[in-house]
């Protein structure tokens, strides 16, 4: 009720393809863990063509990639990938996260 997730927004269809992306996540709150579930905040990438090779570069530390580097990553169409923060602080979302490919994928 809020209204401080602007950062939210839905792509679909041919408006949700692209080659590059910044990904922009809510930074006013950590995610609640009160509950006792490890909330993670996440980037699922999808390819639509085989060959697609995707770059992802971090400004922090996520699940498998550290800060500053960059990890690419082969797919074939309809293959899923997904990154995600170390837990659930503010501090550790993926916001920033630089995301490139060689073909059209869609991301969430």
């Amino acid at each position: 009720t809020c209204g401080c997730n602007q950062e939210y927004f839905a792509l679909k269809g041919k408006q949700a393809l692209g080659l590059n992306f910044y990904m922009a996540f809510q930074n006013i709150w950590s995610s609640d863990s009160t509950r006792g579930v490890v909330p993670y905040a996440s980037i699922d990438m999808v390819a639509t063509e085989n060959g697609t090779q995707i770059q992802i570069t971090s400004p922090r530390a996520l699940f498998g990639i550290a800060a500053g580097n960059t990890v690419t990553v082969n797919l074939q169409a309809g293959q899923t990938y997904k990154i995600r923060s170390l837990d659930g602080r503010l501090l550790n979302k993926p916001g920033g996260v630089k995301i490139s490919s060689n073909k059209a994928i869609a991301i969430t």
